[in-house]
Protein backbone atom coordinates (compact mmCIF):
# COMPACT_ATOMS: atom_id res chain seq x y z
CA UNK A 1 0.00 0.00 0.00
CA UNK A 2 2.08 2.85 -1.30
CA UNK A 3 -0.23 5.72 -0.51
CA UNK A 4 -0.81 7.29 2.87
CA UNK A 5 -3.09 5.59 5.38
CA UNK A 6 -5.97 8.01 6.09
CA UNK A 7 -6.80 9.73 9.35
CA UNK A 8 -10.44 8.65 9.08
CA UNK A 9 -12.07 5.30 8.60
CA UNK A 10 -15.47 6.94 7.98
CA UNK A 11 -17.43 5.01 10.63
CA UNK A 12 -21.21 5.14 10.78
CA UNK A 13 -21.04 8.21 13.04
CA UNK A 14 -18.15 10.18 11.56
CA UNK A 15 -15.64 11.40 14.13
CA UNK A 16 -14.25 14.89 14.60
CA UNK A 17 -11.02 15.09 12.54
CA UNK A 18 -7.57 15.00 14.12
CA UNK A 19 -8.98 14.76 17.64
CA UNK A 20 -6.57 14.10 20.49
CA UNK A 21 -7.60 11.21 22.71
CA UNK A 22 -8.26 11.91 26.36
CA UNK A 23 -6.92 8.58 27.67
CA UNK A 24 -3.41 7.35 27.00
CA UNK A 25 -3.17 5.10 23.96
CA UNK A 26 -0.57 2.36 23.89
CA UNK A 27 0.77 3.83 20.64
CA UNK A 28 4.02 1.89 20.33
CA UNK A 29 2.31 -1.35 21.23
CA UNK A 30 -0.36 -0.77 18.60
CA UNK A 31 2.15 0.14 15.90
CA UNK A 32 4.34 -2.92 16.48
CA UNK A 33 1.73 -5.58 17.22
CA UNK A 34 0.53 -8.24 14.81
CA UNK A 35 -3.02 -8.11 13.48
CA UNK A 36 -5.57 -10.07 11.55
CA UNK A 37 -9.15 -9.43 10.53
CA UNK A 38 -11.66 -10.51 13.14
CA UNK A 39 -13.98 -12.28 10.72
CA UNK A 40 -16.94 -10.26 12.05
CA UNK A 41 -17.28 -8.20 8.86
CA UNK A 42 -17.48 -8.86 5.13
CA UNK A 43 -15.83 -6.31 2.85
CA UNK A 44 -18.11 -5.31 -0.05
CA UNK A 45 -16.65 -2.92 -2.67
CA UNK A 46 -18.85 0.08 -3.43
CA UNK A 47 -19.42 -0.96 -7.04
CA UNK A 48 -20.80 -4.32 -5.85
CA UNK A 49 -23.46 -2.83 -3.55
CA UNK A 50 -27.06 -3.23 -4.66
CA UNK A 51 -29.39 -0.24 -5.01
CA UNK A 52 -30.89 -0.71 -1.54
CA UNK A 53 -27.47 -0.79 0.11
CA UNK A 54 -26.42 2.35 -1.76
CA UNK A 55 -29.57 4.15 -0.60
CA UNK A 56 -28.57 3.41 3.00
CA UNK A 57 -25.34 5.28 2.37
CA UNK A 58 -27.38 8.42 1.66
CA UNK A 59 -25.09 11.34 0.86
CA UNK A 60 -21.97 9.17 1.10
CA UNK A 61 -20.71 8.35 -2.39
CA UNK A 62 -17.55 7.05 -3.97
CA UNK A 63 -16.59 10.65 -4.65
CA UNK A 64 -16.61 11.31 -0.89
CA UNK A 65 -13.90 8.69 -0.39
CA UNK A 66 -16.23 5.72 0.12
CA UNK A 67 -14.55 2.71 -1.44
CA UNK A 68 -16.31 -0.17 0.29
CA UNK A 69 -18.66 -1.13 3.10
CA UNK A 70 -17.86 -3.50 5.94
CA UNK A 71 -21.10 -5.39 6.51
CA UNK A 72 -21.47 -7.26 9.81
CA UNK A 73 -21.73 -11.03 9.91
CA UNK A 74 -22.95 -10.94 13.52
CA UNK A 75 -25.88 -9.25 15.25
CA UNK A 76 -25.26 -6.20 17.38
CA UNK A 77 -22.79 -4.58 14.99
CA UNK A 78 -23.20 -1.66 12.60
CA UNK A 79 -22.14 -1.43 8.97
CA UNK A 80 -19.16 0.82 8.25
CA UNK A 81 -18.38 2.85 5.14
CA UNK A 82 -14.60 2.87 4.56
CA UNK A 83 -12.18 4.49 2.16
CA UNK A 84 -9.76 2.74 -0.16
CA UNK A 85 -6.79 2.59 2.20
CA UNK A 86 -8.86 1.14 5.07
CA UNK A 87 -10.35 -1.42 2.70
CA UNK A 88 -6.87 -2.37 1.53
CA UNK A 89 -5.67 -2.67 5.12
CA UNK A 90 -8.58 -4.99 5.91
CA UNK A 91 -7.82 -7.09 2.83
CA UNK A 92 -4.10 -7.22 3.66
CA UNK A 93 -4.72 -8.41 7.22
CA UNK A 94 -6.82 -11.36 6.16
CA UNK A 95 -3.39 -12.94 6.51
CA UNK A 96 -1.89 -12.32 9.96
CA UNK A 97 0.86 -9.72 9.95
CA UNK A 98 2.12 -6.34 11.08
CA UNK A 99 0.75 -2.97 10.08
CA UNK A 100 2.03 -1.38 6.85
CA UNK A 101 4.75 1.21 7.56
CA UNK A 102 2.53 3.97 6.15
CA UNK A 103 0.26 3.69 9.19
CA UNK A 104 2.97 5.23 11.36
CA UNK A 105 3.46 8.12 8.92
CA UNK A 106 0.00 9.69 9.18
CA UNK A 107 0.36 13.46 9.84
CA UNK A 108 -0.59 14.30 13.40
CA UNK A 109 0.10 10.80 14.65
CA UNK A 110 -3.47 9.59 14.08
CA UNK A 111 -2.46 6.18 12.70
CA UNK A 112 -2.66 4.43 16.10
CA UNK A 113 -6.01 6.14 16.77
CA UNK A 114 -7.48 4.79 13.53
CA UNK A 115 -6.16 1.29 14.26
CA UNK A 116 -7.49 1.46 17.82
CA UNK A 117 -10.95 2.31 16.49
CA UNK A 118 -10.87 -0.68 14.15
CA UNK A 119 -9.78 -2.98 16.97
CA UNK A 120 -12.37 -1.81 19.50
CA UNK A 121 -15.07 -1.94 16.83
CA UNK A 122 -14.28 -5.59 16.24
CA UNK A 123 -13.00 -5.11 12.69
CA UNK A 124 -9.37 -6.05 13.45
CA UNK A 125 -7.98 -8.39 16.08
CA UNK A 126 -4.65 -7.53 17.75
CA UNK A 127 -2.18 -9.96 19.28
CA UNK A 128 -1.69 -9.30 22.99
CA UNK A 129 -0.06 -11.56 25.57
CA UNK A 130 0.13 -14.41 23.10
CA UNK A 131 -3.45 -14.36 21.81
CA UNK A 132 -5.58 -12.32 19.43
CA UNK A 133 -8.21 -10.10 20.96
CA UNK A 134 -10.78 -7.64 19.65
CA UNK A 135 -13.69 -5.47 20.79
CA UNK A 136 -14.10 -4.82 24.53
CA UNK A 137 -11.54 -7.51 25.38
CA UNK A 138 -8.89 -5.43 23.59
CA UNK A 139 -9.15 -2.39 25.88
CA UNK A 140 -6.20 -3.64 27.94
CA UNK A 141 -4.07 -3.67 24.78
CA UNK A 142 -5.33 -0.43 23.25
CA UNK A 143 -4.83 1.72 26.37
CA UNK A 144 -1.82 1.99 28.63
CA UNK A 145 -3.99 1.49 31.73
CA UNK A 146 -7.50 0.15 32.23
CA UNK A 147 -9.92 3.03 31.57
CA UNK A 148 -11.95 4.07 34.58
CA UNK A 149 -13.41 7.54 34.01
CA UNK A 150 -14.45 9.44 37.11
CA UNK A 151 -16.89 12.29 36.40
CA UNK A 152 -15.50 15.70 37.29
CA UNK A 153 -18.84 17.49 37.69
CA UNK A 154 -22.50 16.91 38.38
CA UNK A 155 -23.20 17.31 34.67
CA UNK A 156 -20.61 14.65 33.77
CA UNK A 157 -22.18 12.35 36.36
CA UNK A 158 -25.56 12.93 34.71
CA UNK A 159 -24.10 11.87 31.37
CA UNK A 160 -22.57 8.74 32.87
CA UNK A 161 -25.93 7.89 34.44
CA UNK A 162 -27.47 8.21 30.98
CA UNK A 163 -24.94 5.74 29.55
CA UNK A 164 -25.69 3.30 32.39
CA UNK A 165 -29.40 3.68 31.65
CA UNK A 166 -28.75 2.88 27.99
CA UNK A 167 -26.77 -0.20 28.95
CA UNK A 168 -29.71 -1.45 31.03
CA UNK A 169 -32.22 -1.33 28.16
CA UNK A 170 -33.05 -4.54 26.30
CA UNK A 171 -32.92 -2.87 22.89
CA UNK A 172 -31.27 -4.28 19.77
CA UNK A 173 -31.60 -1.47 17.21
CA UNK A 174 -28.89 1.22 17.46
CA UNK A 175 -31.10 4.01 16.14
CA UNK A 176 -33.79 3.30 18.76
CA UNK A 177 -31.25 3.06 21.59
CA UNK A 178 -29.62 6.29 20.42
CA UNK A 179 -32.94 8.14 20.56
CA UNK A 180 -33.62 6.83 24.08
CA UNK A 181 -30.20 8.06 25.20
CA UNK A 182 -30.81 11.40 23.51
CA UNK A 183 -34.06 11.90 25.44
CA UNK A 184 -32.54 11.02 28.82
CA UNK A 185 -33.52 13.56 31.53
CA UNK A 186 -36.51 14.76 29.52
CA UNK A 187 -39.60 15.14 31.67
CA UNK A 188 -42.54 12.92 30.68
CA UNK A 189 -45.63 14.52 29.16
CA UNK A 190 -47.92 13.77 32.10
CA UNK A 191 -51.64 14.61 32.45
CA UNK A 192 -50.66 17.32 34.94
CA UNK A 193 -48.42 19.01 32.39
CA UNK A 194 -51.12 18.72 29.73
CA UNK A 195 -53.64 20.39 32.02
CA UNK A 196 -51.21 23.19 32.78
CA UNK A 197 -50.26 23.72 29.12
CA UNK A 198 -53.17 22.54 26.97
CA UNK A 199 -51.93 24.28 23.80
CA UNK A 200 -48.91 25.84 22.14
CA UNK A 201 -50.46 29.22 22.84
CA UNK A 202 -50.44 28.45 26.56
CA UNK A 203 -46.74 27.58 26.35
CA UNK A 204 -46.00 30.80 24.44
CA UNK A 205 -47.86 32.89 26.99
CA UNK A 206 -46.01 31.22 29.90
CA UNK A 207 -42.56 31.60 28.36
CA UNK A 208 -43.25 35.11 27.10
CA UNK A 209 -42.62 34.33 23.44
CA UNK A 210 -45.16 36.87 22.21
CA UNK A 211 -42.89 39.64 23.54
CA UNK A 212 -39.72 38.07 22.21
CA UNK A 213 -38.29 40.13 19.35
CA UNK A 214 -34.62 40.01 18.38
CA UNK A 215 -33.30 42.65 15.99
CA UNK A 216 -36.68 42.72 14.29
CA UNK A 217 -36.01 39.30 12.79
CA UNK A 218 -38.98 37.14 11.85
CA UNK A 219 -38.92 33.90 13.75
CA UNK A 220 -39.07 30.40 12.26
CA UNK A 221 -41.29 27.75 13.84
CA UNK A 222 -40.31 24.15 13.07
CA UNK A 223 -40.30 20.86 14.92
CA UNK A 224 -41.45 22.36 18.23
CA UNK A 225 -38.80 25.10 18.14
CA UNK A 226 -39.10 28.85 17.72
CA UNK A 227 -35.83 30.17 16.29
CA UNK A 228 -34.27 33.44 15.16
CA UNK A 229 -31.42 34.09 12.74
CA UNK A 230 -29.20 36.63 14.51
CA UNK A 231 -26.61 37.21 11.82
CA UNK A 232 -26.27 40.76 10.64
CA UNK A 233 -27.68 41.87 7.30
CA UNK A 234 -25.63 40.51 4.42
CA UNK A 235 -23.58 38.29 6.70
CA UNK A 236 -23.13 34.84 5.23
CA UNK A 237 -22.79 31.66 7.30
CA UNK A 238 -19.20 30.92 8.29
CA UNK A 239 -19.48 27.40 6.87
CA UNK A 240 -17.77 25.60 9.74
CA UNK A 241 -19.02 23.93 12.88
CA UNK A 242 -21.32 25.90 15.18
CA UNK A 243 -20.76 26.15 18.93
CA UNK A 244 -23.91 25.64 21.01
CA UNK A 245 -24.56 27.20 24.40
CA UNK A 246 -27.27 25.23 26.20
CA UNK A 247 -29.32 27.12 28.79
CA UNK A 248 -31.12 24.50 30.89
CA UNK A 249 -33.42 25.91 33.56
CA UNK A 250 -36.22 23.96 35.14
CA UNK A 251 -39.57 24.58 33.53
CA UNK A 252 -40.71 27.04 36.21
CA UNK A 253 -37.53 29.10 35.68
CA UNK A 254 -37.68 29.15 31.87
CA UNK A 255 -39.45 32.55 31.58
CA UNK A 256 -36.72 34.23 33.62
CA UNK A 257 -33.99 32.54 31.58
CA UNK A 258 -35.64 33.64 28.34
CA UNK A 259 -35.98 37.24 29.57
CA UNK A 260 -32.31 37.29 30.59
CA UNK A 261 -31.07 35.87 27.30
CA UNK A 262 -33.34 38.26 25.41
CA UNK A 263 -31.83 41.24 27.23
CA UNK A 264 -28.24 40.17 26.56
CA UNK A 265 -28.12 38.36 23.24
CA UNK A 266 -27.90 41.37 20.94
CA UNK A 267 -24.69 42.50 22.65
CA UNK A 268 -22.91 39.17 22.12
CA UNK A 269 -20.38 39.12 19.26
CA UNK A 270 -20.29 36.04 17.09
CA UNK A 271 -23.87 35.02 17.86
CA UNK A 272 -25.49 33.18 14.94
CA UNK A 273 -28.93 32.05 16.03
CA UNK A 274 -31.18 31.33 18.97
CA UNK A 275 -33.94 28.79 19.53
CA UNK A 276 -36.36 27.99 22.35
CA UNK A 277 -38.87 25.19 22.86
CA UNK A 278 -42.28 26.42 21.72
CA UNK A 279 -44.57 23.55 22.70
CA UNK A 280 -45.02 21.30 25.72
CA UNK A 281 -42.50 18.69 24.61
CA UNK A 282 -40.03 21.47 23.83
CA UNK A 283 -40.05 22.96 27.33
CA UNK A 284 -39.92 19.54 29.03
CA UNK A 285 -36.67 18.59 27.33
CA UNK A 286 -33.45 19.61 29.09
CA UNK A 287 -32.02 21.48 26.08
CA UNK A 288 -34.97 23.86 25.89
CA UNK A 289 -33.02 27.05 25.13
CA UNK A 290 -29.97 27.07 22.82
CA UNK A 291 -27.78 29.89 21.48
CA UNK A 292 -25.40 29.27 18.55
CA UNK A 293 -22.02 30.98 18.04
CA UNK A 294 -19.47 30.87 15.25
CA UNK A 295 -16.41 30.56 17.54
CA UNK A 296 -15.60 29.00 20.89
CA UNK A 297 -14.28 32.35 22.14
CA UNK A 298 -17.63 34.02 21.40
CA UNK A 299 -19.46 31.26 23.29
CA UNK A 300 -17.13 31.52 26.29
CA UNK A 301 -17.64 35.28 26.56
CA UNK A 302 -21.42 34.99 26.39
CA UNK A 303 -21.44 32.12 28.89
CA UNK A 304 -19.47 34.15 31.43
CA UNK A 305 -21.89 37.07 31.15
CA UNK A 306 -24.94 34.83 31.27
CA UNK A 307 -23.73 32.83 34.27
CA UNK A 308 -23.41 36.01 36.30
CA UNK A 309 -26.85 37.22 35.17
CA UNK A 310 -28.69 33.98 35.89
CA UNK A 311 -27.10 33.35 39.27
CA UNK A 312 -28.51 30.28 41.02
CA UNK A 313 -31.55 29.82 38.79
CA UNK A 314 -32.95 26.27 39.27
CA UNK A 315 -31.30 23.99 36.70
CA UNK A 316 -32.45 20.97 34.69
CA UNK A 317 -29.20 19.70 33.07
CA UNK A 318 -28.41 18.55 29.50
CA UNK A 319 -26.72 15.13 29.28
CA UNK A 320 -23.80 14.65 26.87
CA UNK A 321 -22.70 18.27 27.00
CA UNK A 322 -19.64 19.93 28.52
CA UNK A 323 -20.31 21.97 31.64
CA UNK A 324 -19.74 25.68 32.05
CA UNK A 325 -18.47 25.93 35.61
CA UNK A 326 -19.94 23.57 38.18
CA UNK A 327 -23.61 24.23 37.46
CA UNK A 328 -26.08 22.12 35.50
CA UNK A 329 -27.56 25.33 34.13
CA UNK A 330 -25.08 26.15 31.34
CA UNK A 331 -23.19 23.76 29.08
CA UNK A 332 -21.88 23.60 25.54
CA UNK A 333 -21.28 21.40 22.53
CA UNK A 334 -20.40 21.73 18.87
CA UNK A 335 -22.49 20.89 15.83
CA UNK A 336 -20.75 19.53 12.73
CA UNK A 337 -21.05 21.42 9.44
CA UNK A 338 -24.47 20.94 7.87
CA UNK A 339 -22.99 19.83 4.55
CA UNK A 340 -21.03 16.91 6.01
CA UNK A 341 -22.17 13.69 4.33
CA UNK A 342 -23.57 11.02 6.65
CA UNK A 343 -25.33 7.72 6.27
CA UNK A 344 -28.98 8.21 5.30
CA UNK A 345 -30.45 6.36 8.28
CA UNK A 346 -28.63 8.62 10.73
CA UNK A 347 -30.40 11.74 9.52
CA UNK A 348 -29.10 15.17 10.52
CA UNK A 349 -26.70 14.77 13.43
CA UNK A 350 -26.56 17.38 16.17
CA UNK A 351 -23.74 17.30 18.73
CA UNK A 352 -25.72 15.22 21.23
CA UNK A 353 -27.18 12.93 18.57
CA UNK A 354 -23.68 12.36 17.19
CA UNK A 355 -22.64 11.28 20.68
CA UNK A 356 -25.65 9.05 21.33
CA UNK A 357 -25.22 7.35 17.93
CA UNK A 358 -21.66 6.42 18.92
CA UNK A 359 -22.63 5.37 22.44
CA UNK A 360 -25.53 3.21 21.24
CA UNK A 361 -23.35 1.39 18.71
CA UNK A 362 -20.68 0.73 21.36
CA UNK A 363 -23.16 -0.49 23.98
CA UNK A 364 -24.73 -2.95 21.54
CA UNK A 365 -21.32 -4.17 20.39
CA UNK A 366 -20.26 -4.73 24.01
CA UNK A 367 -23.46 -6.64 24.74
CA UNK A 368 -23.02 -8.82 21.65
CA UNK A 369 -19.39 -9.54 22.55
CA UNK A 370 -20.34 -10.71 26.04
CA UNK A 371 -17.01 -9.53 27.41
CA UNK A 372 -16.23 -9.53 31.11
CA UNK A 373 -13.08 -7.43 30.66
CA UNK A 374 -14.94 -4.11 30.97
CA UNK A 375 -18.56 -3.13 31.52
CA UNK A 376 -20.56 -1.96 28.49
CA UNK A 377 -20.63 1.55 29.99
CA UNK A 378 -16.85 1.73 30.35
CA UNK A 379 -16.38 0.29 26.88
CA UNK A 380 -18.70 2.91 25.37
CA UNK A 381 -16.78 5.68 27.12
CA UNK A 382 -13.46 4.13 26.03
CA UNK A 383 -14.61 4.04 22.44
CA UNK A 384 -15.88 7.61 22.63
CA UNK A 385 -12.48 8.80 23.88
CA UNK A 386 -11.07 7.83 20.46
CA UNK A 387 -13.45 10.29 18.80
CA UNK A 388 -12.10 13.35 20.61
CA UNK A 389 -14.47 13.44 23.58
CA UNK A 390 -13.23 13.39 27.17
CA UNK A 391 -15.59 11.07 29.11
CA UNK A 392 -14.45 12.69 32.36
CA UNK A 393 -15.97 16.03 31.29
CA UNK A 394 -17.78 15.31 27.98
CA UNK A 395 -15.73 18.07 26.41
CA UNK A 396 -15.34 18.02 22.61
CA UNK A 397 -11.82 18.56 21.34
CA UNK A 398 -12.00 19.16 17.56
CA UNK A 399 -9.32 20.95 15.57
CA UNK A 400 -11.06 24.33 15.27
Amino acid sequence: MAHRFPASALPTGAHLPHSPVSWVLARDRLLHARYRTSGAYRLVPYDQLDDGERRLLGALRAGDGVHAVLTPRLRGRSARAVDRATAELHAALEVTGGLPPAVADVPGGDGPVVVARLVLDGVLAVEHNGRFTTGPDACACVFEAPPSPVPRSGLAALSQAAVAYGASLALTEPIILSRRLYRYNTLPVSPAWRRRFPSDAAVAAFVGLERFDVRGRAETRRGGWLSWDLRGAGREPRGGALFKLYVSPRVEALPEAVRTVHALVEAWPGVVSLKVGANLRGILRPDKLVVYFDTRAALDGAAETLAAALGDLPAHGVPFTAGVGDSLLLSWGIDPPGDRPVLAWLGVESWRLWLTNHIAAALLLARAAGSTAVTPEVFAESRLSLEGVDPHTWTPTPAT
